[in-house]
């Protein structure tokens, strides 16, 4: 993870940004504008590995990445996928947070000279090398640098939704659609399909989105068959799966 892990980004821009892409596209690009942010660096051309993140099966993902490359959205190079002003942007963040600890630094170089001057030398009063910043404090206890993010092709959001109300409201109208049952019957299935899987909202969420957006023929069992290998009993798969 980075050391930075946070971004200025505006909702409009963002909801701007993705407008015009299918529920697949602006989700993989979501993911992969985040992962860019918090590891500081392009992400590996790892379509498996993405997919899990994602919580969609391979296909799904490569072709997604491949309409949002067609799009101008991602960069395909090297080994590794990108967006352009994300890089920029982890750029800037890289340089201001140099620029602040070099600053902090010199500021601390001199009170350490007075106060040793006027102790004779015999009080240190602060290590430089404490005067690196704290990657892991609490969000409101940050310094926010100067200058801001915003990418035209839209890549952030505000506080991240309650997963389980979306599924209840999102997920039970696509459902409704997709099915032409009532709430009553649709519900349900939605709670069975969460014991599957063990509560996984963002998991069920995303394949009731993918069966609507390759509209499935008969989604019920689809959703239910898509679910099951999906959950896997290794421990760092899952918690890769819950940890975004």
């Amino acid at each position: 993870m980075s050391a930075n892990p946070w971004v200025k980004w505006f909702a409009g821009d963002y909801l701007n940004g993705v407008a015009d892409l299918g529920p697949n596209e602006g989700w993989v690009y979501s993911i992969v504008l985040n992962l860019i942010f918090d590891s500081g660096a392009p992400i590996a051309d790892d379509i498996t590995r993405l997919a899990r993140r994602c919580n969609m099966r391979p296909t799904g993902v490569e072709k997604a990445v491949q309409n949002l490359v067609s799009a101008g959205k991602l960069t395909r190079r090297e080994g590794v996928i990108s967006n352009a002003r994300a890089e920029e942007t982890v750029k800037s963040r890289s340089k201001l947070v140099d620029n602040s600890t070099k600053a902090a630094n010199t500021r601390w170089e001199k009170v350490r000279e007075n106060v040793n001057e006027n102790n004779n030398g015999d009080v240190p009063v602060h290590s430089a090398g404490n005067a690196d910043g704290m990657p892991y404090q609490k969000p409101e206890a940050r310094e926010e640098p100067n200058g801001s993010y915003s990418d035209p092709d839209g890549s952030g959001a505000e506080a991240p939704p309650d997963i389980r109300k979306q599924l209840f409201d999102e997920g039970l109208k696509s459902l409704i659609r997709q099915t032409g049952k009532p709430a009553s019957r649709c519900r349900p299935l939605i709670g069975k399909w969460l014991k599957a899987s063990r509560d996984d909202c963002r998991l069920v969420l995303s394949k009731i989105r993918q069966a609507e957006a390759d509209r499935v023929a008969d989604p019920v069992p689809w959703i239910g068959e898509a679910i099951k290998p999906a959950w896997s009993a290794d421990p760092v798969e899952r918690q890769m799966r819950q940890s975004f």
